[in-house]
């Protein structure tokens, strides 16, 4: 796992020490491969390629970056892992490519390409990734980004230069980069907690969407390419009437063959275990797949309606883990918090980013590589609005109008704290940390149909409550979902935005961020391509049955663990926000919001800020999410901004 940045400026300025501007621009990667720096420079061309390396397979200085293909014509900086390259490089082998240099991915990754096509080579890759290629002979430059957007890189026109990098702070490093806040891409992020791709919080910048090329020819022209399409593997998914019977036993078969692929590694590897199914998959596999322990690590929380960490080490002792743990208090939050404007170089306000960032500090002590049972959820069935949907929404649809008004006002005579407190004391079966604000989210879209029951349940701060000034027609994602979903495919639906949507531009940012600040590669085998291809011709009682998510998850944990350890409640990795706002968060909280909200910025809707922090300090309701929003914005802004 590495870091990649650089630029192509044709007409260059003499006054600029271009050499000097990349070194700058790299060192703000340092954290992302801490073991080697490395440049390529043609400066007649105006190409600056810069690398920092972390590095993991084949740690000899044969692996470094820039790397050139054994023809001269393709230059790499390169940031992920092909974990079928050994498949690749015996195929290239037997076609004439045998003067290897060393055993790296990297290089295999070039010869590939320079034997096949950029294209027919993409189409063989299995794995992350995100690189640049400077193609000597075309004179054209290629940035990448893997199918599911599991790495970053980002890219702008600035002066004349094509800048790119993998987080926004080298681009920022770049001697004319002008940091112009987007106020679209900021109402984006209110409401989402993010900004999506392409967008960014800057104007004329922009995020590479997953599985496409985006080449600049030596006239700066640009075009971009995709070489695989989620809307279309959905489409067919969900119209194909082939034979399933051995369906579950194909998936089974291809989530172990991804994970045992995953262990490849020159340095220590370990994995998260939060104690819930997907975590707990990824290590029963693990474990079976290695003779040693397997190195595990959790956090934990003092608050016990968050804390899944006796789980986790239950987990761990049955499969005979090596387990480390960490019980996270408010202190530790404090501790982190400065730290998140640098982490993540734009808003962003997905909370659990603090115990995020947190196991991977405590991972990194031991290990280089860690696995996570990250897009589980996603592509699974796993979450609690898809169970919903299951039960509810056809019934709901067919509902008349005072049934669902009665509902609605019987949620909404009790505060969403109220509600809380209620499902604290309920059995362990039905209870839920945040159950208010669940039946507040489900009283809200009764009766939606599914791109509005979707938006509703996903919208943080509404783009009409006048939050953010000045008030805008704000445009909102175009994610391009076609119009072949029926009122009977709610999940398949929300299923698909969010693997679109949610997945790269909430979880697998966040995870990215988090553990490449602690130098820390983390690997998702859930998103194996192959795996996401297959669960859409998967039907949904394979996924959901009966009220139960994850079927075939489970199917998996049954043949490594017993039944009761993964029969409870979704709880998410979530920390009690809400209570830490009205306690040991609460005077730097109201601290920055009185600094944000008052001062020039005129952004933010004074009033209707103050107010939802008074009902949140008052219990009336939990407006911890919008709030912790606004709280990120504003720290993002007093770090890169102000």
């Amino acid at each position: 796992m590495c870091g990649i940045t650089g630029f192509i400026c044709g007409r260059q300025n003499t006054s600029f020490d271009y050499n000097a501007i990349l070194k700058k621009m790299n060192n703000t990667l340092t954290h992302r491969g801490p073991d080697h720096d490395g440049y390529w420079v043609d400066k007649v061309g105006g190409v600056y390629l810069g690398h920092r390396r972390l590095s993991i397979i084949d740690v000899s200085d044969s692996g470094n970056q820039p790397m050139v293909s054994k023809s001269g014509r393709f230059v790499i900086s390169y940031n992920g892992e092909v974990y079928n390259y050994k498949e690749i490089r015996k195929e290239l082998s037997q076609i004439g490519s045998t003067a290897w240099k060393g055993e790296s991915d990297t290089e295999v990754i070039l010869e590939a390409i320079d034997c096949w096509g950029l294209e027919s080579a993409l189409v063989k890759f299995i794995g992350m990734f995100a690189f640049a290629l400077w193609d000597t002979q075309e004179q054209n430059l290629h940035l990448v980004r893997d199918r599911m957007g599991i790495k970053p890189l980002y890219w702008t026109l600035q002066a004349g230069c094509i800048l790119f990098g993998s987080e926004l702070k080298s681009l920022m490093a770049y001697e004319q980069f002008k940091p112009d806040i987007d106020i679209n891409s900021l109402a984006l992020y209110m409401k989402y907690k993010y900004v999506p791709y392409p967008h960014t919080i800057f104007s004329n910048v922009c995020q590479l969407e997953p599985a496409t090329i985006l080449t600049f020819n030596k006239n700066k022209d640009v075009r971009k390419t995709k070489y695989w399409n989620l809307n279309d593997i959905a489409e067919r998914g969900l119209s194909y009437t082939g034979p399933v019977e051995n369906i579950n036993e194909e998936i089974i078969e291809l989530v172990n063959e991804a994970v045992k692929s995953r262990l490849v590694s020159d340095v220590p590897i370990g994995a998260f275990l939060s104690g819930g199914i997907d975590s707990s998959a990824i290590v029963a596999l693990m474990q079976a797949n290695s003779i040693q322990a397997v190195n595990t690590f959790s956090i934990g929380f003092s608050h016990h309606a968050y804390d899944e960490s006796k789980y986790a080490k239950e987990i761990a002792n049955y499969l005979g883990t090596n387990h480390t743990e960490y019980i996270l208090e408010p202190k530790d939050a404090l501790d982190v918090i400065p730290k998140l404007p640098q982490i993540y170089d734009e808003p962003f306000s997905d909370s659990s980013q603090i115990p995020t960032y947190l196991v991977s500090k405590l991972t990194s002590k031991d290990v280089k590589v860690a696995l996570s049972g990250d897009g589980g959820d996603e592509i699974f069935a796993g979450y609690n609005r898809y169970l919903y949907a299951d039960k509810y929404v056809d019934k709901l649809s067919a509902m008349p109008t005072w049934f669902k008004k009665s509902t609605e006002s019987l949620i909404y005579s009790l505060s969403k704290e109220s509600w809380n407190k209620l499902f604290y004391y309920l059995p362990d079966k039905f209870s839920h940390s945040q159950g208010g604000d669940k039946l507040y989210k489900f009283a809200s879209v009764i009766g939606e149909d599914n791109y509005h029951l979707y938006q509703k349940l996903i919208t943080n701060w509404s783009f009409y409550d006048g939050a953010v000034m000045p008030k805008l027609k704000v445009q909102d994602v175009d994610m391009g979902i076609p119009k072949y979903f029926s009122s009977r495919q709610s999940v398949e639906y929300m299923q698909l935005m969010d693997q679109m949507n949610y997945l790269p531009n909430d979880i697998l940012t966040k995870v990215d961020r988090a553990s490449m600040a602690n130098s820390l590669e983390v690997r998702v085998p859930f998103l194996d391509h192959r795996i996401v291809e297959k669960l859409w011709h998967v039907p949904r009682e394979h996924k959901i049955n009966n009220g139960v998510s994850k079927v075939i998850l489970r199917k998996i944990l049954g043949q490594h663990l017993p039944s009761t350890d993964f029969q409870r409640n979704k709880t998410g990795f979530s920390v009690p926000i809400t209570e830490w706002l009205r306690g040991p968060l609460r005077d730097w909280a109201g601290a920055l919001l009185d600094k944000g909200v008052n001062d020039d910025q005129g952004i933010f809707n004074r009033e209707i800020i103050n107010k939802k922090w008074n009902e949140h300090q008052s219990g009336k309701h939990n407006w911890h999410e919008q709030l912790w929003s606004v709280l990120m914005f504003n720290a993002w802004y007093e770090y890169w901004v102000k």
